[in-house]
């Protein structure tokens, strides 16, 4: 028994006898060295969230209802939602109370889509509404697809705009560039498209040329 303990012992001093760097080493050795960011991850599943309308009618003013839509959509961005679900149970006396003619869901609905929209073609798209009267006082969500004009990437949001085009060459679009874009579909002025820009167009002579081109994919 006497020389099992001694055993013991003496593997104990051993042990603690090793250098602190070999120990802390050996623990390490299994662990990545390189950390990986969540939203640099592809994502095989789609994250939808449900959000009641009512929600918005416990707030006392319109500016403080707009700030409120503005603080959801910014959460859901943060948090890469793909899709927000307003489930509409509308209180009665709420457009009354601030005198406009759409419901507390129409409400919601006109600011995310707003929010959703690129800055540059709110104007284009969003005419003058009350819903809307307060939309400056959102912060920006600023997620992938609003786009700076000095930024590339070969999809970008536009907008449909009144350009004489001939006959079988499509239409024109706006999409936030200093030079407007010729599609391949003709469609109806103030219609939303996304568009599959020519990379080889953007990035030869993109000084000298006159417009970009691309095809409409949604």
């Amino acid at each position: 028994m006497k020389k099992v303990l001694k055993s013991l012992v003496s593997k104990a001093k051993h042990s603690d006898s090793q250098p602190e760097e070999s120990k802390t080493s050996s623990k390490t050795d299994n662990k990545p060295t390189k950390q990986t960011n969540y939203y640099e991850t592809k994502k095989e599943f789609t994250l939808s969230i449900v959000v009641p309308s009512s929600i918005v009618d416990n707030a006392q003013s319109l500016e403080l209802k707009t700030y409120l839509v503005g603080q959801i959509a910014k959460a859901a961005a943060i948090l890469q939602v793909n899709e927000i679900i307003v489930l509409s149970n509308d209180k009665t006396q709420a457009r009354r109370q601030h005198n406009t003619q759409e419901s507390t869901t129409e409400f919601f609905v006109k600011n995310l889509e707003y929010l959703e929209t690129p800055q540059y073609l709110r104007k284009a798209l969003f005419p003058v509404s009350q819903s809307l009267k307060y939309s400056g006082l959102m912060n920006p969500i600023d997620t992938p697809h609003h786009l700076r004009v000095t930024q590339w990437y070969p999809y970008r949001e536009g907008a449909i705009i009144k350009r004489p085009v001939k006959d079988g060459k499509g239409s024109w679009a706006n999409i936030g560039l200093l030079k407007d874009c010729q599609v391949d579909l003709q469609l109806e002025e103030g219609t939303r498209v996304t568009i599959k820009l020519n990379e080889t167009d953007f990035l030869d002579q993109r000084d000298k040329k006159t417009h970009y081109t691309g095809q409409v994919v949604a």
